[in-house]
C-alpha cells in the first residue's frame, strides 16, 4: 500500500455539505492493508449464442467435436464458447456441465443489464430504496400524492380533510397563513370568503340589532337611549380588536431565541461529526483503489515525496470532477446522507463508482503529468540541465515536444519546467500547475 497517500487524504468530495479540503483525514492507518472487492468479471460469448438461458442438455448434434460441425444448419458459424463446452464434456462431464450453467446464467444477466455497472447501480437503488417493500410503500405514498395535487388543482375541498386526518393540529396552524397569503395573492377572493363569517359574527353578538336601536333612537330623537346604543357598539368593537390582539402571533422572546440558536449548534455538530466519520469512511476506499491501479505505475520509479504527493491529490481531483457530475451519483448519495446512511454504507456506495472511474484517473493524471510519454515510464536520472533562463507559458508543453532527454526522472516537469526539442524551438519553458 502507498503509505504516502494518506498525508494527501485531504478532502471528501462530491455530495452536498463536502468540498475540497474538507475532512478527509482517516488516521494513521487509514486505507492500509484495507481489501478492495474486485468487480465482478463478464462471460465474453463471443458470437450470437443460439440458446437461451436454460440449463437443458445439449442434443446429440451439439456434442459433435467442432472439425465435424463448423457450422449450424444455415450456414451460421457456432457459438466458440459451445464449441469449448462440448470438447470439454469429453474429458470431464461435470466441469463442463458447472461451467455451461455459469455462462448461461450470466447471459441472463446480460438481458436484463448491459454492464455490471448498471447492475450495481440497479442493485444500490433497490436497497436505497428499502427493497421490494419499501419501493411497493413508496408507489403507494406518489399515488396517494398525486391525487391530493389533482384535488388541490381542481379547489376539491376533500383535500382539506386528508390534511386534517395527517395532523390536526398542522391544520389548524396553517388557517392564519392561509388566509394572510389569500389576501396578498387575491384580494377579492380574501373579502369574499370573510363576508360570509363577518356577517354571521354580526349578527351573533348583537351589533346588527344594536345598530337598528341606534337608527330608530336617532330617528325618534331619543338623544340618551342613542347614546347608549352607541357605547354598546362601540364596546363591541373594542372586544374584537382586543381579542385580535391577544391572539396574535407574538415576537419570539430572547430566551426562546437562545434556546433554538444552541439546538441549532447541536444539530450541527451532530452533522459534522456524522460527515466527517463518513468523510474518513470514503478516503479510506479512496486511498486503497487508487493504490491498487497506481503501485504498477509506480514500480522502478524513482519519485520524490512531492512528486507523489502531486500525482495523488491530481488522482483525488479527476475523480471528484467525474463523480461532481454525475447525476446518478449525486442524488444517490443525497438520499444516503438525508436518510443517515451508516459510513460503512456509504463507503460501499462509493466503491463501486471508484471501481468505474478510478483506472481511467489514474490513467489520465499519470499521462498529463508526462510519464506516459516516454518509453521508460521516466525511470533514469536527469542527464543534464539547461542553463537558460526559463520562459513563463500559459499551458504546459505537449509531452511529444518536450527533450526529455533532459528530464529522465521528471522532476524537472513535476516543478513546471521544461526543455523543449530543437524542432520545438529548443527553450526553455516554466508553467503554474494550478493555472493549467
Amino acid at each position: 500500500m502507498l503509505k504516502w497517500l494518506l498525508s494527501t487524504a485531504f478532502l471528501y468530495f462530491a455530495s452536498p455539505g463536502f468540498t475540497a479540503g474538507g475532512d478527509g483525514g482517516g488516521g494513521a492507518d487509514a486505507g492500509g492493508g484495507a481489501s478492495v472487492a474486485e468487480p465482478a468479471e463478464t462471460v465474453e460469448t463471443g458470437a450470437e449464442p443460439t440458446e437461451t438461458g436454460t440449463e437443458a442438455q445439449p442434443t446429440d448434434g451439439e456434442q459433435q467435436p467442432e472439425e465435424q460441425q463448423p457450422e449450424q444448419a444455415g450456414g451460421k458459424p457456432l457459438d466458440p464458447i459451445k464449441v469449448a463446452l462440448d470438447k470439454l464434456r469429453a474429458t470431464d462431464p461435470k466441469m463442463a456441465d458447472s461451467l455451461r450453467k455459469v455462462h448461461f446464467k450470466n447471459l441472463d444477466y446480460q438481458k436484463a443489464f448491459a454492464t455490471p455497472t448498471e447492475a450495481r447501480a440497479a442493485k444500490e437503488t433497490i436497497e436505497l430504496l428499502g427493497g421490494e417493500e419499501g419501493i411497493a410503500n413508496l408507489q403507494n405514498e406518489v399515488r396517494e400524492y398525486s391525487d391530493v395535487l389533482a384535488r388541490m388543482a381542481t379547489g376539491d375541498p376533500a383535500t382539506l380533510d386528508v390534511l386534517l386526518n395527517d395532523s390536526r393540529e398542522g391544520f389548524v396552524k396553517l388557517g392564519r397563513p392561509y388566509m394572510e397569503k389569500l389576501r396578498q395573492v387575491d384580494s377579492q377572493a380574501f373579502d369574499k370568503v370573510m363576508a360570509p363569517h363577518l356577517a354571521e359574527s354580526l349578527v351573533q353578538t348583537g351589533a346588527v340589532g344594536t345598530m337598528d336601536n341606534l337608527l330608530r333612537y336617532i330617528r325618534d330623537g331619543k338623544q340618551t337611549e342613542a347614546f347608549e346604543e352607541a357605547q354598546k357598539l362601540r364596546g363591541w368593537a373594542d372586544g374584537v380588536k382586543s381579542f385580535a390582539e391577544q391572539n396574535k402571533e407574538e415576537p419570539v422572546s430572547e430566551r426562546e431565541k437562545a434556546l433554538q440558536a444552541k439546538e441549532q449548534e447541536i444539530n450541527t455538530e451532530k452533522s459534522n461529526l456524522y460527515r466527517g466519520q463518513v468523510g474518513q469512511s470514503v478516503v479510506r476506499v479512496m486511498n486503497t483503489t487508487i493504490s491498487k491501479h497506481l503501485e504498477p505505475l509506480m514500480k522502478g520509479k524513482n519519485l520524490s515525496m512531492d512528486q507523489k504527493k502531486d500525482i495523488a491529490e491530481g488522482i483525488y481531483t479527476e475523480i471528484a470532477r467525474n463523480l461532481q457530475g454525475n447525476k446518478s451519483f449525486q442524488a444517490k448519495l443525497k438520499a444516503h446522507l438525508d436518510k443517515n446512511s451508516t459510513p460503512q454504507e456509504i463507503a460501499r456506495f462509493h466503491q463501486s463508482y471508484l471501481d468505474d472511474v478510478t483506472p481511467n484517473a489514474v490513467k489520465a493524471l499519470w499521462a498529463r503529468r508526462g510519464f506516459a510519454a516516454s518509453p521508460n515510464g521516466g525511470a533514469g536520472r536527469t542527464t543534464q540541465q539547461s542553463s537558460a533562463s526559463p520562459q513563463t507559458v500559459a499551458q504546459k508543453p505537449a509531452p511529444e515536444t518536450i527533450n526529455w532527454d533532459l528530464d529522465r526522472n521528471r522532476m524537472r516537469f513535476q516543478r513546471g519546467e521544461a526543455t523543449l526539442k530543437k524542432e520545438f524551438g529548443g527553450r526553455v519553458v516554466k508553467w503554474n500547475w494550478d493555472r493549467v
